[in-house]
Protein backbone atom coordinates (compact mmCIF):
# COMPACT_ATOMS: atom_id res chain seq x y z
CA UNK A 1 0.00 0.00 0.00
CA UNK A 2 1.16 3.60 -0.52
CA UNK A 3 2.69 4.78 2.74
CA UNK A 4 0.83 3.43 5.75
CA UNK A 5 -2.32 2.58 3.74
CA UNK A 6 -4.50 4.82 5.90
CA UNK A 7 -5.84 6.90 2.99
CA UNK A 8 -9.55 7.34 3.70
CA UNK A 9 -12.48 6.35 1.49
CA UNK A 10 -16.25 6.40 1.93
CA UNK A 11 -17.51 3.65 -0.37
CA UNK A 12 -21.08 3.85 -1.62
CA UNK A 13 -22.83 0.85 -3.14
CA UNK A 14 -23.59 1.20 -6.84
CA UNK A 15 -27.31 0.55 -6.26
CA UNK A 16 -27.46 3.43 -3.77
CA UNK A 17 -25.61 5.67 -6.19
CA UNK A 18 -27.99 4.68 -9.01
CA UNK A 19 -30.92 5.49 -6.73
CA UNK A 20 -29.56 9.01 -6.22
CA UNK A 21 -29.02 9.49 -9.97
CA UNK A 22 -32.61 8.41 -10.62
CA UNK A 23 -33.80 10.79 -7.90
CA UNK A 24 -31.90 13.67 -9.51
CA UNK A 25 -33.56 12.91 -12.86
CA UNK A 26 -37.09 12.22 -11.67
CA UNK A 27 -37.61 14.55 -8.69
CA UNK A 28 -37.06 18.20 -7.86
CA UNK A 29 -35.44 17.68 -4.44
CA UNK A 30 -31.88 17.81 -5.82
CA UNK A 31 -32.36 20.62 -8.34
CA UNK A 32 -29.54 23.20 -8.04
CA UNK A 33 -27.99 21.27 -5.17
CA UNK A 34 -24.53 19.78 -4.93
CA UNK A 35 -24.16 16.56 -2.95
CA UNK A 36 -21.23 14.27 -2.26
CA UNK A 37 -22.54 10.71 -2.68
CA UNK A 38 -20.71 8.80 0.05
CA UNK A 39 -21.43 5.87 2.30
CA UNK A 40 -21.71 6.11 6.09
CA UNK A 41 -18.36 4.40 6.81
CA UNK A 42 -14.93 6.00 6.49
CA UNK A 43 -12.72 3.07 5.50
CA UNK A 44 -8.92 3.24 5.09
CA UNK A 45 -7.41 1.78 1.92
CA UNK A 46 -5.63 -0.89 3.94
CA UNK A 47 -8.91 -2.21 5.37
CA UNK A 48 -10.65 -2.09 1.98
CA UNK A 49 -8.02 -4.44 0.56
CA UNK A 50 -8.15 -6.72 3.60
CA UNK A 51 -11.97 -6.86 3.45
CA UNK A 52 -11.94 -7.59 -0.28
CA UNK A 53 -9.57 -10.52 0.25
CA UNK A 54 -11.86 -11.86 2.97
CA UNK A 55 -14.88 -11.35 0.69
CA UNK A 56 -13.16 -13.31 -2.08
CA UNK A 57 -12.44 -16.16 0.33
CA UNK A 58 -8.67 -15.64 0.16
CA UNK A 59 -6.30 -16.01 3.09
CA UNK A 60 -5.07 -12.82 4.80
CA UNK A 61 -1.98 -11.38 3.16
CA UNK A 62 0.89 -9.44 4.63
CA UNK A 63 0.50 -5.70 4.03
CA UNK A 64 3.69 -4.02 2.82
CA UNK A 65 4.08 -0.25 3.11
CA UNK A 66 5.64 1.31 -0.01
CA UNK A 67 7.94 4.33 0.46
CA UNK A 68 7.03 7.52 -1.38
CA UNK A 69 9.82 7.28 -3.97
CA UNK A 70 8.74 3.75 -4.94
CA UNK A 71 5.11 4.87 -5.22
CA UNK A 72 6.23 7.69 -7.51
CA UNK A 73 8.22 5.28 -9.68
CA UNK A 74 5.23 2.91 -9.89
CA UNK A 75 2.96 5.81 -10.91
CA UNK A 76 5.45 6.89 -13.58
CA UNK A 77 5.50 3.35 -15.01
CA UNK A 78 1.70 3.12 -14.78
CA UNK A 79 1.28 6.32 -16.80
CA UNK A 80 3.35 4.84 -19.61
CA UNK A 81 2.45 1.14 -19.56
CA UNK A 82 -0.95 1.03 -17.88
CA UNK A 83 -2.14 -0.43 -14.61
CA UNK A 84 -4.03 0.60 -11.49
CA UNK A 85 -1.14 2.68 -10.08
CA UNK A 86 -0.71 5.96 -11.97
CA UNK A 87 -0.24 9.64 -11.21
CA UNK A 88 -3.98 10.36 -11.38
CA UNK A 89 -4.75 7.65 -8.81
CA UNK A 90 -1.97 8.91 -6.53
CA UNK A 91 -3.23 12.51 -6.80
CA UNK A 92 -6.72 11.34 -5.88
CA UNK A 93 -5.37 9.46 -2.86
CA UNK A 94 -3.51 12.56 -1.71
CA UNK A 95 -6.57 14.79 -2.21
CA UNK A 96 -8.93 12.56 -0.26
CA UNK A 97 -12.06 10.56 -1.02
CA UNK A 98 -14.46 11.44 1.79
CA UNK A 99 -17.47 13.67 2.21
CA UNK A 100 -20.21 14.68 4.64
CA UNK A 101 -22.31 11.53 5.02
CA UNK A 102 -24.87 13.20 7.28
CA UNK A 103 -25.49 16.03 4.78
CA UNK A 104 -25.81 13.49 1.99
CA UNK A 105 -28.37 11.44 3.91
CA UNK A 106 -30.41 14.58 4.67
CA UNK A 107 -30.40 15.51 1.00
CA UNK A 108 -31.44 12.11 -0.35
CA UNK A 109 -33.59 11.05 2.64
CA UNK A 110 -32.21 7.54 2.96
CA UNK A 111 -29.16 5.91 4.52
CA UNK A 112 -26.82 4.12 2.10
CA UNK A 113 -25.79 0.63 3.10
CA UNK A 114 -22.66 0.25 5.17
CA UNK A 115 -19.39 -1.00 3.68
CA UNK A 116 -19.20 -4.46 5.25
CA UNK A 117 -22.97 -4.93 5.09
CA UNK A 118 -22.82 -4.44 1.32
CA UNK A 119 -20.12 -7.10 1.00
CA UNK A 120 -22.05 -9.53 3.21
CA UNK A 121 -25.26 -9.05 1.19
CA UNK A 122 -23.56 -10.07 -2.07
CA UNK A 123 -21.12 -12.96 -1.48
CA UNK A 124 -18.33 -13.46 -4.00
CA UNK A 125 -18.75 -16.11 -6.71
CA UNK A 126 -16.21 -18.24 -8.56
CA UNK A 127 -15.99 -15.73 -11.41
CA UNK A 128 -15.06 -12.97 -8.93
CA UNK A 129 -12.15 -15.03 -7.65
CA UNK A 130 -11.01 -15.89 -11.19
CA UNK A 131 -11.15 -12.24 -12.20
CA UNK A 132 -9.06 -11.30 -9.17
CA UNK A 133 -6.45 -13.98 -9.87
CA UNK A 134 -6.18 -13.16 -13.58
CA UNK A 135 -6.08 -9.38 -13.13
CA UNK A 136 -2.32 -9.13 -13.69
CA UNK A 137 -2.25 -11.59 -16.60
CA UNK A 138 -3.38 -9.00 -19.17
CA UNK A 139 -0.45 -6.60 -18.69
CA UNK A 140 1.96 -9.57 -18.67
CA UNK A 141 0.50 -10.75 -22.01
CA UNK A 142 0.80 -7.22 -23.41
CA UNK A 143 4.45 -6.96 -22.39
CA UNK A 144 5.11 -10.44 -23.80
CA UNK A 145 3.64 -9.43 -27.17
CA UNK A 146 5.63 -6.21 -27.09
CA UNK A 147 8.86 -8.12 -26.41
CA UNK A 148 8.01 -10.63 -29.16
CA UNK A 149 7.63 -7.95 -31.87
CA UNK A 150 10.63 -5.90 -30.77
CA UNK A 151 12.70 -9.10 -30.52
CA UNK A 152 11.58 -10.05 -34.02
CA UNK A 153 12.70 -6.64 -35.31
CA UNK A 154 16.06 -6.96 -33.57
CA UNK A 155 16.64 -10.52 -34.84
CA UNK A 156 15.77 -9.46 -38.38
CA UNK A 157 18.07 -6.47 -38.25
CA UNK A 158 20.98 -8.55 -36.93
CA UNK A 159 20.56 -11.10 -39.73
CA UNK A 160 19.68 -8.60 -42.44
CA UNK A 161 22.67 -9.29 -44.68
CA UNK A 162 22.30 -13.08 -44.57
CA UNK A 163 18.52 -13.08 -45.04
CA UNK A 164 18.66 -10.46 -47.78
CA UNK A 165 20.96 -12.65 -49.85
CA UNK A 166 18.72 -15.67 -49.31
CA UNK A 167 15.58 -13.69 -50.24
CA UNK A 168 17.21 -12.19 -53.34
CA UNK A 169 18.27 -15.66 -54.50
CA UNK A 170 14.89 -17.26 -53.79
CA UNK A 171 12.82 -14.57 -55.54
CA UNK A 172 15.31 -13.62 -58.22
CA UNK A 173 15.34 -9.94 -57.23
CA UNK A 174 18.16 -7.48 -56.73
CA UNK A 175 19.96 -7.68 -53.34
CA UNK A 176 19.18 -3.98 -52.74
CA UNK A 177 15.46 -4.63 -53.16
CA UNK A 178 15.62 -7.64 -50.83
CA UNK A 179 17.46 -5.60 -48.20
CA UNK A 180 14.94 -2.75 -48.45
CA UNK A 181 12.02 -5.18 -48.15
CA UNK A 182 13.41 -6.89 -45.07
CA UNK A 183 14.38 -3.54 -43.56
CA UNK A 184 10.79 -2.31 -43.91
CA UNK A 185 9.49 -5.51 -42.33
CA UNK A 186 11.86 -5.06 -39.37
CA UNK A 187 10.65 -1.47 -39.01
CA UNK A 188 7.04 -2.71 -39.11
CA UNK A 189 7.78 -5.25 -36.35
CA UNK A 190 9.33 -2.52 -34.22
CA UNK A 191 6.36 -0.20 -34.81
CA UNK A 192 3.91 -2.94 -33.82
CA UNK A 193 5.86 -3.59 -30.62
CA UNK A 194 5.73 0.10 -29.71
CA UNK A 195 2.00 0.33 -30.50
CA UNK A 196 1.29 -2.75 -28.36
CA UNK A 197 3.12 -1.09 -25.45
CA UNK A 198 1.14 2.11 -26.03
CA UNK A 199 -2.18 0.16 -26.15
CA UNK A 200 -3.12 1.75 -29.49
CA UNK A 201 -6.55 0.58 -30.76
CA UNK A 202 -6.31 -3.05 -29.56
CA UNK A 203 -8.84 -4.53 -32.02
CA UNK A 204 -7.31 -2.92 -35.08
CA UNK A 205 -3.80 -3.71 -33.87
CA UNK A 206 -4.77 -7.36 -33.31
CA UNK A 207 -5.84 -7.60 -36.96
CA UNK A 208 -2.58 -6.01 -38.08
CA UNK A 209 -0.59 -8.50 -36.01
CA UNK A 210 -2.47 -11.44 -37.52
CA UNK A 211 -1.82 -10.02 -40.99
CA UNK A 212 1.87 -9.61 -40.29
CA UNK A 213 2.17 -13.18 -38.98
Amino acid sequence: VPGDGEQAFQPIHMHDLARVVAMALEEDSLVRRTVDPVGPDVVPLRRILEDYRRWLGLAPARVVAMPRWLVGLSAWLGDRFGGPVNSTAMAQLAFGNTGDAAAFERAVKFTPRRWRDALAMEPAHAQDRWHARLYFVRPVLRLTLCALWIGSAAAGALGLREWSAALAHALGIAPVAATATLGMLCAADLAIGILVAARWRPRRLAAIQVGMV
